[in-house]
């Protein structure tokens, strides 16, 4: 395989690990939620997922960002001990997908009063869902 398929296998597996569709306008619409730059289009993201092109590095941070995987390991392979696929973050992702992410970075970024009033929501629709 050439490096443009392996980044491709990286991709997917990544993809996977992190519970996120390998359909290109699932990942251009995720991408482009988090991509500070010019948006990337449905063929670009294809042409990731089919090992005809590799992203340029500022977009390769961005998808490992979005999956939880490190950069490096996304771009040329596994390194030390660490796997793809392995998430880097600090709470549990068993039932978290990528959606639960990038609502956990939003809520980071609310305003004090904001956040209390997610936390109560969240209490609220739990202390019902535990009541059914």
């Amino acid at each position: 395989m050439d490096e443009k398929q392996l980044f491709s296998a990286r991709l997917k597996a990544a993809l996977a690990a992190a519970g996120v569709s390998e359909r290109p306008g699932d990942l251009e619409k995720l991408f482009n939620l988090r991509y500070a730059g010019k948006p990337v289009t449905f063929q670009a993201v294809r042409y990731w997922l089919t090992g005809k092109t590799v992203p340029t590095q500022d977009k390769i941070e961005v998808l490992a960002d979005l999956l939880g995987v490190d950069p490096y390991e996304l771009r040329f392979g596994r390194k030390g001990g660490r796997h793809l696929g392995e998430p880097k973050l600090a709470w549990s992702t068993e039932r978290a997908d990528v959606r639960d992410r990038i609502a956990m970075e939003q809520y980071h970024r609310l305003s004090d009063p904001h956040r209390k009033a997610v936390r109560d929501l969240i209490q609220a629709l739990a202390k019902d869902s535990d009541q059914k």
